[in-house]
């Protein structure tokens, strides 16, 4: 008896196995690029986000203070009972000068300048409700921050702690515009009195074009930059209430030594120079915090020309 003829099964010969995984690979290659870019556009916004909500916060601050602009300090060198009246003090709430932060010789190189980094949490890390402002000042990409957040827990919660933030704050602020017109900014001390000024919202001449806080670094580019790198995309909330992003690019390719209508910008007051000594040390914000800065780069949106009465760009 003839055995019975089995039909051959369906299947898939090697050939069309492979056009199969040749035409998913080509679609994946077409995806990717295109998932990375809605990545990084979400993480941008919601970093403009931020920007804006600690711009609400200094517009809140100018109406409470007659249009004051955020600035804890006072131009005497002598501030209430410190024990050391050579320096300019910060005190931790509630702690007054048993605990504080000083600003000057031999901890700060820079002065008052370093209150910058730190501003949020001396000055406006909680709102009348007291909700803690943290969520905010931390940008999406900046994982070296988040990083030293879940590794200093305390400072989550606690008032009394001194913590960095993504976003930076200026100090032509809070210093006189005097300290800004040269091509290389003196430095502060007692005896200037760090240039301490009491600045106000009519003492800016282009709200629109003066960057109030800036993402320190590009935190989204392929390979993230230093917020004055040629390369990099600058994330900034501006005096107007705007947030925006700006390509280092044009800003540096508005600016010459001899301003003219195509480059109108002159350059900034010198280079953002704290040093590692300071970064890493006195403001535990460096290396061996997990952090890591560029040193002698042009001082864009730190050290304006003419201080708050400067531009920091004209188009963007």
């Amino acid at each position: 008896m003839a055995s019975p003829i089995v039909p051959a099964r369906p299947g898939f010969t090697l050939i069309e196995l492979l056009v199969v995984i040749a035409i998913i690979a080509l679609l994946v290659g077409i995806l990717l690029p295109a998932l990375g870019e809605a990545r990084r556009t979400a993480r941008s916004v919601q970093s403009l986000a931020n920007l804006r909500t600690n711009s609400q916060m200094h517009t809140a601050y100018q109406s409470d203070f007659k249009e004051q602009l955020v600035n804890p300090f006072d131009r005497s060198t002598s501030l209430r009972m410190c024990p050391d009246t050579s320096l300019t003090w910060l005190w931790v709430v509630g702690r007054e000068c048993n605990q504080g932060w000083p600003y000057g010789p031999p901890f700060s190189t820079s002065g008052t300048e370093s209150y910058g980094y730190h501003w949020i949490a001396h000055t406006l890390y909680y709102n009348a409700d007291r909700d803690s402002r943290l969520g905010s000042i931390i940008s999406p990409g900046d994982r070296a921050l988040a990083q030293w957040f879940v590794n200093n827990r305390p400072a989550q919660g606690d008032l009394q702690w001194i913590f960095p933030s993504s976003y930076w704050y200026p100090p032509v602020f809070w210093q006189s515009s005097g300290r800004f017109t040269t091509a290389s900014r003196p430095a502060g001390s007692p005896a200037n009195r760090y240039f301490i000024r009491r600045n106000r919202i009519s003492d800016v001449l282009y709200p629109d074009k003066k960057v109030l806080l800036f993402e320190n670094k590009d935190y989204f580019a392929r390979n993230v930059v230093q917020w004055n790198n040629v390369r990099a995309v600058t994330r900034v909330a501006l005096l107007d209430g705007s947030a925006a992003e700006l390509k280092m690019a044009d800003v540096i390719g508005e600016t010459s030594s001899t301003p003219t209508d195509t480059q109108p910008l002159l350059p900034p007051s010198g280079t953002w120079n704290p040093g590692a000594s300071e970064m890493d040390g006195y403001l535990e914000y460096g290396q061996p915090q997990g952090f890591s800065w560029r040193y002698n780069e042009p001082a864009y949106f730190w050290a304006t020309r003419d201080g708050i009465r400067g531009r920091d760009f004209t188009r963007r």
